[in-house]
């Protein structure tokens, strides 16, 4: 999937070097580097596939993490459950955990749903894994998820 990356400068200013006839950098104060990371784009999650783990992405220079999801649910599949994980090696991963919240979980009677959750991000790198059940040709969901990184 695809990522933006901005940088938010509140403040710069450069200085003039009379030794070497050229500017220099004399101070950056960054107002806070935001990124925007795509992990499904309207995954179906039916018959042919139950569970799926999005790319990693590298996160280490943010702070905080809002993940929007969006869920359009088809016919009466039994549920949805979309766990966010984290790594610091890009191999070994962990389910986050936030207090009593674990993981994302919806029912198909709770129909057609666009959430959004905030939390900190404290790793290397960043994933989401969806698992479905009661899915077939016609009870379905279609999900999407998109997460913004923020510095501070």
């Amino acid at each position: 999937m695809a990522d933006t990356t901005e940088i938010e400068t509140l403040d710069t200013a450069r200085i003039l070097n009379q030794d070497e006839n050229e500017w220099d950098a004399g101070y950056l104060t960054v107002y806070r580097r935001v990124k925007t990371i795509k992990f499904f784009a309207s995954k179906v999650f039916d018959d042919s596939l139950s569970v799926f783990t999005s790319e990693s992405f590298l996160v280490v220079p943010y702070s905080k993490f809002r993940l929007y999801t969006y869920l359009i649910v088809t016919a009466a599949p039994t549920d949805i459950v979309v766990e966010i994980e984290f790594s610091y090696n890009g191999s070994t991963w962990y389910k986050f955990m936030n207090g009593p919240f674990g993981d994302l979980r919806w029912a198909s009677s709770a129909g057609d749903k666009k959430e959004c959750i905030d939390g900190n991000v404290n790793s290397y790198y960043m994933r989401l894994k969806a698992t479905a059940t009661g899915v077939n040709a016609t009870d379905k969901f279609i999900l999407s998820a998109r997460a913004d990184l923020a510095s501070s």
